[in-house]
């Protein structure tokens, strides 16, 4: 499952390079980019939440932001968290029920957890 985040990762990670360089190309594109790497759970936390942060922090610098390519990246990393949460519950066998009212991340993060 970890090719899924890490397939995300870099797919954030390219918009923050392109946020900072509008004129960078990218050889490859990621459609096969699923790398399985061993994380620690605490050590790919923290990896995600600085990137995301890093993004964010781009978002908030950047003066011109082609909004299709932001609605992509958004849609794209959601499709790909519902792959998560689906494979993570076929594995565990357990129902994260986080949105049975509306979406709750908070209910997510405790199921989750």
């Amino acid at each position: 499952m970890s090719g899924i985040v890490f397939h995300i990762c870099e797919h954030v990670d390219r918009h923050i390079q392109r946020y900072r360089n509008q004129d960078i190309q990218f050889n490859r594109g990621i459609e096969d980019y699923f790398p399985n790497r061993e994380f620690e759970v605490q050590e790919l936390t923290a990896y995600i939440e600085s990137l995301f942060r890093s993004w964010g922090q781009e978002i908030d610098r950047a003066a011109n932001i082609d909004m299709h390519s932001l609605y992509h990246l958004i849609e794209h990393t959601g499709y790909h968290l519902g792959q998560i949460v689906d494979r993570t519950r076929r594995l565990t066998e357990k129902e994260f029920r986080f949105c049975q009212h509306g979406i709750n991340e908070r209910a997510l993060r405790e199921g989750i957890g």
